[in-house]
């Protein structure tokens, strides 16, 4: 069934000053008519009243259409406001589906958030202008005006991407067909210093068939706003937080901004293994007040905020390097690794944790763990400080147990670790069956003297024998067995 889409708009809107032009209303209604056909593969049927209204036949083909048609687009401007005709365009059709989610809201105009109709309120904005820096101004984006061209016809991809994949959706729930493609991103509301990079990130989403969220405007009281944001996210299964120089704006009863409440609610799914982040800061970004450089410093080094999270700061290119990577990970089919038979059903893995000096030792055990169908996981050696951790967090809440090698690496570095995991495992969502120190070569007085409380010791300082490592596993099988894990 071909899509129906009707345009309601106020006249003064379309009409130019030169007479050998045309309207910007009509501009919109061929384009978005065109990359419509181009992304649903047929021609829609978009139709809107090119006349001015008043006479009985007029309103009888306009109430016909309103009857017919799939969805509405309102162009929403201060006359539109004013306009009664208008106004019975957006009520009859909202009456009759009883929601607004089949209204998409163009906003040719600025107009005070309180002066939309409450029925679309909420719904999603295309903002068709922007603020000019330098003169303060408002700048409508013109299709036939060069400086203003390409913004115009960016608003209007993100709209027919939109369109497509709301009508899509709707094609799948009447087949009874499921769209699996794609995944559910959240994609964060961010401030207006970086709406720029926001709108790119949407369309380079929406190119590979991804569902991005929310599809409402945000609520701008702090529980009702909490309460979407968290519903959002049980669905997702990426969250991406844009963060730029302005720390935004602060919900009513709130004493943080919008901004840093959906990066905490993302951050305690990312700490339960529900959701993966990706926080992206520009490399060159220059926060406008206190309240956000304390933002980008908990964003940094706080260590739930840094669980299942890739913190990228560098350029776009890298940005949107490091964004296909996490999907290809996300859309991968799960490899189903070989079972140990001891094991039950299950398999385990382990952190296997050692300075670098003592990477080559340490793959002995690692190469046993494997024969004996466990799965290591390594640290990581290479990448920036922010990357370091946020692997080392996410492998320590991804582990059943956790064995730490020492051969060459001094005391300092074993303390300060073993003060770091003592910490990290308060944060675990997933049980740990127990973990293990083994001490390699070289001997010395203070390995032979170590002994802990809160894990087994294992020496072995002549030679490295990992089958030593055989009743820490057996132990790992019987707490799966056990249903520990």
């Amino acid at each position: 069934m071909v899509p129906e889409i009707f345009i309601s708009y106020a006249h003064i809107d379309n009409e130019t000053i030169l007479e050998s032009e045309d309207g910007w209303i009509t501009l919109l209604h061929r384009m978005l008519e065109l990359r419509l056909a181009q992304l649903l593969g047929e021609k829609p049927i978009v139709w809107r009243d090119p006349q001015m209204r008043g006479n009985a036949e007029i309103t009888s083909t306009l109430n016909k259409k309103l009857e017919q048609c799939d969805y509405m687009i309102s162009v929403i401007t201060p006359r539109y406001l004013k306009s009664d005709w208008c106004r019975r365009e957006m009520d009859f059709f909202f009456n009759r589906f009883g929601d607004s989610s089949r209204i998409f809201k163009v906003i040719k105009t600025e107009v005070s958030p309180e002066s939309v109709p409450k029925e679309v309120r909420d719904c999603l904005s295309y903002m068709f202008f922007r603020n000019d820096p330098d003169s303060g101004r408002i700048r409508e984006f013109r299709p036939h005006i060069t400086t203003t061209a390409n913004e115009f016809i960016n608003r209007l991809d993100d709209l027919a991407y939109d369109m497509c994949s709301y009508i899509n959706e709707q094609i799948s729930d009447s087949t009874g067909v499921e769209n699996k493609s794609g995944l559910k991103i959240f994609l964060a509301e961010s401030s207006y210093s970086i709406q720029e990079e926001r709108d790119q990130m949407i369309r380079e989403l929406c190119v590979h068939g991804n569902k991005i969220m929310p599809k409402i405007q945000l609520p701008l009281q702090k529980e009702a706003l909490i309460e979407t944001v968290t519903e959002i996210l049980k669905e997702c299964d990426l969250a991406i937080h844009l963060i730029g120089n302005s720390y935004g704006m602060i919900p009513e009863n709130a004493d943080i901004s919008t901004i840093e409440i959906q990066a905490q609610l993302s951050a305690e799914f990312a700490r339960q293994g529900k959701i993966s982040r990706l926080i992206y800061v520009p490399q060159d970004i220059q926060p406008c007040d206190e309240r956000q450089k304390k933002f980008l410093k908990y964003l940094e080094s706080n260590e739930i905020s840094q669980i299942q999270t890739e913190f990228i700061s560098a350029s776009n290119v890298e940005l949107y390097q490091v964004l296909h990577e996490q999907l290809d990970i996300l859309t991968k089919p799960e490899v189903v690794p070989v079972r140990n038979q001891n094991m039950g059903n299950k398999i385990s893995q382990v952190y296997l944790i050692c300075a670098e000096e003592d990477l080559e030792d340490a793959e002995q055990l690692e190469d046993y763990l494997f024969d004996q169908q466990v799965e290591p996981l390594l640290p990581l050696f290479e990448g920036d400080e922010a990357q370091i951790k946020a692997d080392h967090l996410r492998n320590i809440n991804a582990c059943d147990g956790i064995i730490i090698y020492q051969g060459k690496a001094n005391d300092s570095w074993l303390r300060q670790l073993r003060h770091d995991i003592s910490q990290q495992i308060e944060h675990k969502t997933k049980p740990l069956a127990g973990i293990a120190l083994f001490l390699g070569p070289p001997d010395s007085r203070r390995k032979q003297r170590l002994r802990a409380l809160d894990m087994q010791v294992i020496q072995s300082f002549e030679q490295i024998e990992p089958q030593l490592l055989q009743e820490f596993i057996s132990e790992l099988g019987r707490c799966q067995q056990e249903g520990i894990k």
